[in-house]
Order: structure tokens, then sequence, then C-alpha cells
């Protein structure tokens, strides 16, 4: 029995890789056909990626001890390199879901619901966007530039920088799922956007400047937070033993539940909401 079950769950996951291998195929052909289109959403995603820097580097040019909310230069250098590890894993499979609430209003989904293999997966990773290989390079680089400024490299920095961005693109597709149930339980509502609008807002700074409720907020329930300021704390030391257990724990039960929602909400999904 148990042997069929390895079975059964092998098949799975050779499933899902195949239909992963697909969506990049797609991806690639896609964007071999509009090379100027790459060119642009480079340029515009490193335009990003330097605005942040440079703005944080002008306020820490201010004067030396300059903090912000008791994190220095190599530290905000750190939390944005895991800003821009969840943006680049964001930008290369996850855009779909911006498309979600037009898809709903539209009864665009029918052939996601017969497609036999889960909505999750067939929805949100379907639009494969080359581009994000080239964030990626560019994300991982500052995040290894601003770990190496923060002093040698520890042996608790290599251990839990692999948890770290564990937690870093869990959270994201957690946020983007979980902000696309919402749409299926307020349809019309456009609530997704002003969510996203808020998540970009208050991920992009280390959430010390926040009072304690919001904190709280923005990581145990909307898990913003958990895209950049927790794994920067985690690989900074200032989040380990039971605390990381729990936080951990956390994400990974809420991430769960959200999918579950999803899934529930999906299969209440008919063309006619339109």
């Amino acid at each position: 029995m148990s042997g069929a079950r390895h079975i059964s769950l092998l098949g799975k996951c050779r499933q899902r890789l195949a239909i992963l291998r697909q969506f990049l195929r797609v991806g690639l052909v896609r964007k071999a056909q509009f090379r100027i289109d790459f060119l642009a959403q480079v340029v515009m995603d490193l335009c990003f990626y330097s605005v942040h820097i440079i703005t944080f580097e002008l306020l820490f040019g201010m004067g030396d001890g300059f903090t912000i909310a008791g994190w220095d230069r190599a530290a905000v250098r750190v939390f944005l390199g895991f800003l821009f590890v969840a943006d680049a894993f964001m930008m290369t499979w996850l855009s779909q879901g911006w498309f979600l609430p037009q898809d709903i209003k539209n009864g665009n989904l029918d052939p996601v619901r017969l497609r036999p293999a889960p909505s999750i997966l067939v929805y949100f990773f379907q639009r494969f966007s080359p581009e994000g290989a080239v964030n990626f390079l560019c994300a991982f680089s500052y995040l290894g530039y601003g770990l190496t400024t923060c002093g040698p490299l520890s042996a608790d920095i290599i251990w839990t920088l692999p948890l770290a961005l564990f937690l870093c693109i869990w959270a994201e597709v957690v946020v983007a799922v979980g902000l696309g149930a919402l749409e299926f339980l307020f349809v019309n509502s456009d609530l997704s956007r002003f969510f996203i609008e808020m998540a970009q807002t208050a991920s992009g700074k280390p959430l010390d400047i926040y009072k304690r409720r919001v904190r709280q907020f923005l990581i145990l329930v909307l898990p913003v937070g958990v895209l950049a300021h927790v794994p920067a704390e985690i690989v900074l030391g200032r989040c380990h033993g039971l605390e990381l257990l729990g936080q951990v724990t956390w994400q990974i039960l809420l991430g769960l539940a959200v999918f579950a929602l999803f899934r529930r909400s999906f299969k209440r999904y008919e063309s006619a909401l339109s």
C-alpha cells in the first residue's frame, strides 16, 4: 500500500514538473518572437531595482551612523536583496495573477477547471517570463553583495540562507494566491489590486518603521513582510531559535490554508458570474 502511494506521489511530481517545463518552453518561444518587449522589460526591472538602491544609499549617505529603525546600510542591502529575489520570482512565474480579476469577470477560467492538474499551478504559473532569469541574476548578485558587506560569511548565514530564500518565495506564492482568492469571494471588487498596491508599498521598506500591530498584520495575516523583512532578519541572526521555528511553522500553515481557500473558491466559480 505504501509502495503504491509512493509511486502515485512520484507520478504527481513528474506531472507537475512536466507542466512547468511546457510553460517554460512556451514562454521562451513567446519572448523569442517579441525581443524588443523582452529588452524593454529587462530595462524597466533594472530601473526598479536601481531606484530602490539609490534611494537607500542616498539616505545612508546623510551621515555616519545613520540607521532606519535600527537597520544600518549593510542590513538594508540584505533586505533589498531578498526583496529583489521575491520580485524576480513573481515576474518569472506569477505574473498571470495580475489578470485574474479580469479573467473572472470575462468567464475565462473554464479551460483551467477542465485541466487535470492543480488549479493554482495551471493558472498562476502559466505565464513564464524569460526576462525573470536576468532579474534573478541581478537579485542574487545584489543579495550576495549585501551579505558580504555584513562581514565574513559565517556558518549561521550559510545554513539559514536556504531557509530564508524558501520563506521569501513561499510568501510570494501565498500572497499571490491569497489575493486571488479574494477576487472569487468578492467578485467585481478589484480587492486584489488594492492589496497589491498596499503590499508593494509596505514590503519595500523594513517593517520596524511601523507600529507593532501593523507589523504583526503584515507578517501573520498578509505576509508581505515575509518577502524580505523576515528573511533578512533570519540571515542577520535577529530571528532564531523558537521564534524562527514558530515563524516557519506559521507561514507554512498559513500558506496551506490559503491554498485550500483558493481551491474551494475556485470550485464555486461559474462563468455566469461575469
